[in-house]
C-alpha cells in the first residue's frame, strides 16, 4: 500500500511538474538559438533543454551540423550517441505537436525506403571501388602484369556504374530525410558527389578510348587521372561522415 501511494505521489507530482513547464512551438523554440548571449535551446522527443551550459553547443553550433533553437528528434537518431546524453540538462518545457495542417507527413512509402536505409548501403560500394582502381594500375606499372591493368580498368567501371544508385539513393535521403537542407555541408557533400560520378566517368572513358595500356612506357596522363579519384572518394566520404556522425 505504501509503495502505491508514493507511486501515485509521484505521478501526480511529474503532472504537476510537466503542466507548469513552459510549452514551446516550433517558432518560439527558434528564439532560443544560443547567438548574442540568448539562452540555447533544443528539443527532443517532445521535451526542451536548456544545453547553454555545453561546451559543444558554442554560439549555438554543434559540430558544425545542427543549430539550437531546433527540434532535433530525427536528428539525433543519426548521431554516435542516443538522447539519454541530454538528461544532465535542465529541462525547461515541452514542444507542441504541430497541428494537423503544419505536419509535414512522408509518403508511405518513402518512409517504408528510409527504414531501409538506402543511401549507406549502396554509397560504399562506389567510393571503395574507385580508390581501389588506382592502386591497380600502381601495381600493373610496377609488375608488368597484364591482369592489373584490366583489373584497374573494370574496377573502374564498375565503381561507375554503383555511383549512379549511390548518388540517387543520395539525393532521395537530402529530399526525405534532411528536407532539402542547403547548409554548407549538405551543397559541399552534393557537389563533391556529383563530381566524383562524373569524373570517373570521363577517366573511364578515357581508358576505354585507349584500350589496354602499354606496360612501358607509363602512361603519365592515365596514371595521373586514376590517382585524384582517391582524395576525390575520401573528401566526398569524410563530407557524407560528418553528415551523419558530425
Amino acid at each position: 500500500m505504501n509503495c502505491e501511494l508514493a507511486y501515485i505521489s509521484i505521478s501526480v507530482f511529474e503532472k504537476g511538474r510537466m503542466n507548469r513547464m513552459q510549452e514551446f512551438d516550433h517558432k518560439s523554440l527558434e528564439k532560443y538559438d544560443g547567438r548574442e548571449g540568448r539562452p540555447c535551446y533544443v528539443a527532443v522527443g517532445g521535451k526542451v533543454y536548456d544545453i547553454s551550459g555545453s561546451d559543444l553547443w558554442n554560439n549555438g553550433r554543434h559540430m558544425e551540423t545542427h543549430n539550437a533553437g531546433r527540434e532535433l528528434s530525427e536528428t539525433i537518431k543519426n548521431a554516435p550517441h542516443e538522447e539519454e546524453v541530454l538528461s544532465k540538462f535542465p529541462q525547461v518545457g515541452i514542444l507542441k505537436a504541430p497541428s494537423d495542417t503544419q505536419a509535414k507527413q512522408l509518403p508511405a512509402l518513402a518512409a517504408l525506403l528510409l527504414r531501409q536505409h538506402p543511401h549507406p548501403i549502396t554509397v560504399h560500394f562506389p567510393q571503395a571501388l574507385l580508390t581501389l582502381a588506382p592502386l591497380f594500375l600502381v601495381l600493373y606499372y610496377f609488375t608488368g602484369n597484364m591482369y592489373f591493368e584490366r583489373v584497374c580498368y573494370y574496377i573502374g567501371v564498375t565503381g561507375v556504374l554503383t555511383a549512379i544508385p549511390a548518388v540517387l539513393t543520395g539525393f532521395f535521403h537530402w529530399i526525405f530525410k534532411y528536407g532539402r537542407s542547403t547548409k554548407r555541408l549538405f551543397v559541399f557533400k552534393i557537389t563533391c558527389s556529383l563530381l566524383l560520378f562524373f569524373y570517373a566517368a570521363v577517366v573511364v572513358s578515357i581508358h576505354t578510348g585507349k584500350g589496354m595500356l602499354p606496360a612501358d612506357p607509363v602512361d603519365v596522363l592515365m596514371m595521373s587521372l586514376y590517382l585524384i579519384l582517391i582524395p576525390l572518394s575520401v573528401v566526398t566520404g569524410h563530407a557524407g561522415g560528418k553528415i551523419v556522425f558530425g
